[in-house]
């Protein structure tokens, strides 16, 4: 009895951190003017700008 309410007390742990992390990545970007940058590191990394939008493939792009 003890295993299985240990069981649902973890996964409802873990049910609660999945859905804090999904409304992580819905934030989407606000940015008002040329000055604003967004940089998310949760997850997959992206960069935006006004004009610009940098995400992981061309981080991780070789130099040169």
């Amino acid at each position: 009895m003890l295993r299985i309410m240990a069981y649902v007390a973890v996964a409802t742990v873990n049910e609660n951190r999945m859905a804090e992390s999904f409304r992580m990545r819905e934030r989407k970007p606000e940015i008002h003017n040329e000055n604003d940058v967004y940089v998310n590191l949760m997850g997959n990394v992206e960069i935006h700008s006004m004009h610009y939008h940098l995400d992981e493939s061309r981080v991780n792009a070789p130099m040169g």
